[in-house]
């Protein structure tokens, strides 16, 4: 069986590049992307990014840090030295306690911008949003910033999805990739038949990204 795809949708692997990880780039960095950019200018501010932990996480504090801004991190102890390297310039422990009491606490003025990855809830974006300055900006990953709830303080609200990106924004990160300006990350390969115990990891919080190689017998 085959999978055919739009050529607008596909963008060329560079030659340095290896299969394993042009595997393990394109959703996880696009997903990034989008709402990086939808935050707009950022030169500067803080941006707090909530779930930086995850793969996708990894490429959204690169592509803040990049923007010249301040990027701060949800994360678990273990994936601070990580994301320090990544160019994080503050992590904050989920772990630990409630981020947005902490998080108060260390920015009582508030933050810029806030991108949330992994919540679904608009309850709970808006909640951790209660740390965005009035006129801020927030952007979420899962559909799941209110504009109503964040526009009576002023705040831009943009909720983004993959599948529906403009093509340019998968060509722009494979450029980043191949001129050595974005790391791509992912933990292991794995083959087919361990695809049950990859997913329990990644369940288990003990793995962020796998790559799973599909071995083709020749014919």
């Amino acid at each position: 069986f085959y999978a055919v795809a739009e050529d607008a949708l596909v963008a060329a692997k560079p030659a340095a590049l290896d299969l394993a990880p042009a595997a393990a780039l394109p959703l996880a960095a696009v997903t990034a992307a989008m709402p990086v950019d939808g935050l707009g200018p950022i030169l500067g501010e803080d941006v707090l990014i909530v779930g930086a932990g995850g793969a996708i996480g990894a490429y959204a504090v690169q592509l803040v840090a990049a923007a010249g801004a301040r990027a701060i991190a949800t994360c678990r102890p273990a994936d601070t030295e990580r994301l320090s390297r990544l160019g994080v310039a503050e992590t904050v422990d989920y772990t630990a306690g409630d981020i947005v009491a902490a998080l108060s606490g260390i920015h009582p003025n508030g933050i810029a911008a806030l991108i949330d990855l992994p919540h679904e809830s608009r309850a709970e974006v808006t909640r951790i949003a209660a740390l965005v300055r009035d006129g801020g900006r927030v952007g979420s990953a899962c559909y799941a910033a209110d504009p109503a709830a964040l526009g009576e303080r002023g705040i831009g609200a943009d909720n983004v999805v993959a599948t529906d990106c403009d093509p340019a924004v998968l060509r722009r990160v494979v450029e980043l990739v191949a001129a050595g300006e974005l790391a791509v990350g992912f933990d292991s390969v794995r083959p087919l038949e361990e695809v049950p115990a990859a997913v329990a990891d990644l369940a288990a919080g003990r793995s962020a990204k796998v790559v799973v190689e599909i071995g083709l017998e020749a014919q």
